[in-house]
């Protein structure tokens, strides 16, 4: 058996012809095959051609924020972990900015499944009946959470100190 050549973060980002700073990315996240030899991040080199050549070149979908914004919201309601929310701590599970999530919540709450609570500050927002009822017709499923949903986890735990 030959050894495989094991790469570092700056040998991969120049491959890759990327900041090095998105291969620390990919990797934390699990996006890229990777190991860690105590901090460090390694990789093997086969693993990385492979891994280019196994992408799919085409034009990455942009995800619906709209419908991500509204089955975060029932995920949490239906886990227990939160009966109202702020858009800061969406944007946060989202990995978007609070005002992209604001944007959302309102077309949301003017298509009537989000109800606006701006009596505090920062205002926070919960589904309404008819927003339970369509999240329980569309994102109910006994599988586990969708991908992007991983952080929830931290947001109870961060929650559950206050």
């Amino acid at each position: 058996m030959s050894p495989q050549e094991v790469l570092t973060v700056a040998e991969v980002a120049n491959f890759l012809k990327v900041h090095p700073n998105t291969v620390y990315r990919l990797a934390r996240k699990g996006r890229i095959p990777a190991f860690k030899m105590g901090t460090d991040w390694r990789f093997h080199r086969d693993a990385i051609v492979t891994w280019t050549q196994k992408r799919d070149h085409s034009p990455a979908k942009p995800p619906d924020l709209q419908t991500e914004t509204h089955h975060l919201m029932h995920w949490l309601l239906s886990q227990g972990l939160g009966l109202t929310v702020t858009s800061a701590e969406l944007a946060s599970l989202l990995d978007v900015s609070p005002r992209v999530v604001e944007r959302h919540l309102k077309a949301l709450t003017d298509g009537g499944l989000v109800a606006a609570q701006t009596t505090r500050i920062p205002a926070r927002y919960a589904l309404t009946p008819e927003g339970i009822g369509e999240g329980q017709k569309r994102f109910a499923q006994p599988a586990l959470p969708p991908s992007g949903h991983q952080s929830v986890v931290r947001f109870a735990l961060r929650h559950e100190r206050e």
